[in-house]
């Protein structure tokens, strides 16, 4: 009886290839060199929705983060409570240049004392009908299952700039984006958040061809995002601060009405438990940050 012999399944046993076959493709290189790609930009990618993409979510490390401790998985050299954290890239930066698209308010549940994330219950859920609040404390809503319900802002965008931390002295390094993200604002940080809003609201731009002045449009103005500490009697921890940058450039009006379709998809409804989860960290539940 012959014995048949093995698959070879090695990914290098499969693409060896002859002189011939190399030089080909050498040659199959060079004349694509010469292709204009962009008369193809996007192609393939017509029907992505922004709910086939995994979360983009940017979030402040805190004194407790894992990203600054060098035995959690989740270190990140040079990481330090302040920075802003790109959650999918692992990326970190001192301060983000950002606009936002689309803002929304969500209610999510968190088991209290740092128990961790239970759901979020979207922009209007009905559980705030059975839910409770208390008189002393203005952020917590209890639940009837006795979890947290947190009110939190959420500010979806694009980020068109982001400033690295400073190495051996010298200046922050700028590098330049277009990067959707999605930030979101609880406890503390909901006073930072309604006072953008308002800043946002009463920017008032002249109409071109008549008298009067409009609300301008949310996507019209770069904002400038850093990190401030504070402290109350228990606590200390980090907080964002928001500056008016300037006017967004014109030449990225279609991007933000692309941007905000999309974060009106994404915000439709309750974000997907997990990713908010990793954003946020287990630090958000039981603190006042």
């Amino acid at each position: 009886m012959a014995v048949k012999k093995p698959i070879q399944e090695s990914i290098t046993d499969i693409e060896v290839l002859g002189p011939e076959e190399q030089q080909e493709i050498k040659s199959q290189s060079a004349e694509s060199a010469g292709v204009d790609w962009s008369q193809y930009a996007g192609a393939g990618m017509e029907e992505v929705k922004a709910t086939d993409l995994k979360m983009p979510i940017w979030r402040i490390l805190q004194s407790g983060s894992p990203e600054q401790k060098k035995s959690a998985p989740e270190y990140i050299p040079g990481a330090e409570e302040g920075h802003w954290l790109d959650t999918i890239s692992k990326q970190i930066f001192i301060s983000l240049d950002f606009v936002p698209c689309k803002f929304q308010t969500h209610w999510i549940e968190w088991k209290p004392d740092q128990g961790g994330l239970v759901a979020d219950h979207g922009a209007a859920p009905e559980i705030m009908a059975s839910c409770t609040r208390d008189p002393e404390d203005t952020f917590r809503i209890t639940t009837p299952a006795g979890n947290d319900l947190i009110e939190t802002a959420m500010w979806f965008g694009i980020v068109i700039g982001a400033h690295r931390p400073p190495i051996n002295g010298q200046a922050p390094e700028t590098i330049a984006l277009l990067q959707p993200g999605l930030i979101p604002l609880s406890k503390t940080a909901m006073k930072v958040s309604k006072a953008w809003m308002s800043q946002a609201r009463s920017i008032r731009d002249p109409y071109p061809n008549q008298p009067g002045t409009y609300i301008a449009p949310l996507f019209s103005r770069v904002w400038r995002l850093g990190s401030v500490a504070t402290k109350d009697d228990q606590y200390s921890w980090m907080l964002p601060t928001v500056s008016l940058l300037r006017k967004t450039n014109p030449s990225l009006i279609t991007e933000c009405l692309g941007y905000k379709r999309d974060g009106e998809q994404l915000l439709c409804k309750p974000i997907e438990t997990k990713a908010l989860a990793a954003a946020t960290g287990a630090v958000t539940n039981g603190m006042p940050f």
